[in-house]
């Protein structure tokens, strides 16, 4: 699973212009301009849907949304990890679900277990909020929750 930053803003600890002359690399802004030329350097293809600031993350986000595994996005609170995948989501008319890790309970999940008619089995009664039938899931908050 990757794990990426949502915030562009983070930064490695190293100088940009000492970076660049050392390694050769532009030294770009927070929208990915280069700042000397000022061009974009990377196309963000994420801003045609509103969420800015994932243009160094998006080579990992794309690749994750075609191959369908799972994507972790760890970034400082207020950056719009939440609002990049629910827009990704409404953008991509995927059938989505978006839970908040540290208050969803079992039942909001999977649906309320029962059993059948002949009390061999356990089946779990849907609710419009189960994961059941699910193309896109978002589980928010995961740094919140118990251990």
């Amino acid at each position: 699973m990757p794990a990426i930053t949502g915030n562009s803003a983070v930064s490695s600890g190293v100088n940009n212009r000492t970076r660049r002359h050392e390694e050769e690399i532009p030294a770009l802004n927070d929208h990915g301009i280069d700042a000397e030329l000022g061009k974009p350097l990377v196309r963000d293809h994420f801003a045609a849907i509103g969420a800015y600031g994932f243009h160094r993350s998006q080579i990992a986000i794309l690749a994750s949304l075609v191959t369908e595994d799972p994507l972790l996005l760890i970034g400082r609170s207020g950056t719009g990890k939440t609002y990049l995948l629910n827009s990704i989501s409404e953008a991509l008319g995927l059938t989505h679900r978006h839970y908040n890790a540290s208050l969803i309970a079992f039942d909001d999940l999977v649906g309320f277990p029962y059993p059948d008619d002949a009390r061999e089995s356990v089946r779990f009664l849907e609710t419009p909020a189960t994961i059941w039938g699910a193309e896109s899931v978002l589980v928010d908050e995961i740094s919140r929750c118990k251990p």
